[in-house]
């Protein structure tokens, strides 16, 4: 089920003032069941670009609990954030310099009130980027991103499993075409793990790409969906019972590369079953899914 417009009314509404005189963003939420959520983004530190990571903790009412800024010397943003099963947060962040010439993958883990118990850096010695992070009910880590430390191609679909402590039990590349990147990861029913973003090729463009692997990494089947036009993957899911996962994002419509959302649904192998998109005059995107029964629910958002 798609609809290309999304109603709701507002329970509340917050804004966050920080110290900062140059801007602040969050980049991930993470509800808590009755309890709020927890928020992680960047804090601009001056007008050259440089970044602090930020975190915020908010009650389910939206009011402020507590915020942690996070300086490690550098230009350093948060991405992603999950709780940890036995207490507190595991957050990735991407660090850089300035010039954005070297960039290497943070993982961090802190306690409810946002100390720091652990933190792992992680580079191949190029430029590392991390877009998502789950923890998993064993407290394992999985991470997506992408690098530029690969065999064939300019950049490549990274992911890495870390041990509850944060220390790498196997770090994975993944190439398609030229240029390949992954925004999300899920952990499936079989015990694997299911990549999603996108790939480019200079005969068919930029398509929706995802990549299936087993508990340890080992490459299952990938499979790039492939339009004349834009297509990116922002989100996935899996509907066990109809056995398939289920992918939202954005997908050009027109020669000026207005984009509509986009939803595709593949089998367990891969396979194309349907897709769909919405959205209006200006240019839309999902990237979030709501699974209902047998359905999956998305709402454009809209980008002027």
């Amino acid at each position: 089920m798609v609809s290309n417009k999304g109603y709701c009314q507002n329970s509340w509404s917050q804004t966050y003032p920080t110290a900062s005189l140059f801007g602040a963003e969050l980049n991930d939420l993470s509800s808590l069941p009755g309890n709020g959520f927890i928020g992680v983004g960047s804090i601009a530190t001056d007008t050259i670009g440089n970044h602090d990571i930020l975190l915020i903790r908010c009650d389910q009412s939206g009011n402020l609990l507590w915020s942690k800024q996070f300086n490690g010397g550098s230009n350093e943003v948060g991405e992603s954030i999950d709780p940890f099963p036995t207490g507190g947060f595991v957050f990735a962040s991407s660090k850089s310099n300035t010039a954005q010439t070297s960039v290497e993958i943070l993982i961090t883990r802190i306690d409810s009130i946002g100390n720091i118990l652990w933190t792992q850096n992680f580079t191949t010695n190029g430029n590392d980027v991390v877009k998502q992070l789950v923890v998993l009910g064993d407290g394992k880590i999985i991470v997506a991103g992408s690098t530029i430390f690969c065999q064939n191609a300019f950049t490549c679909g990274f992911a890495m499993l870390l041990d509850s402590n944060g220390v790498a039990l196997w770090s994975r590349t993944f190439e398609k075409e030229s240029s390949n990147y992954f925004l999300d990861v899920i952990n499936t029913s079989d015990g694997g793990f299911l990549f999603s973003g996108s790939t480019f090729d200079i005969f068919t463009g930029q398509n929706g790409w995802a990549v299936k692997t087993d508990s340890m990494g080992i490459l299952t089947w990938s499979n790039a969906f492939d339009a004349p036009s834009l297509d990116i993957f922002y989100k996935a899911t899996e509907n066990s019972n109809l056995q398939n996962y289920a992918f939202v994002g954005e997908t050009t419509v027109d020669a000026v590369s207005t984009s509509d959302a986009l939803l595709l649904v593949c089998d367990y192998t891969g396979a194309f079953i349907l897709a769909g998109s919405a959205g209006g005059p200006e240019n839309d995107r999902a990237t979030e899914y709501i699974l209902v029964h047998s359905a999956i629910l998305f709402s454009p958002d809209k980008r002027k």
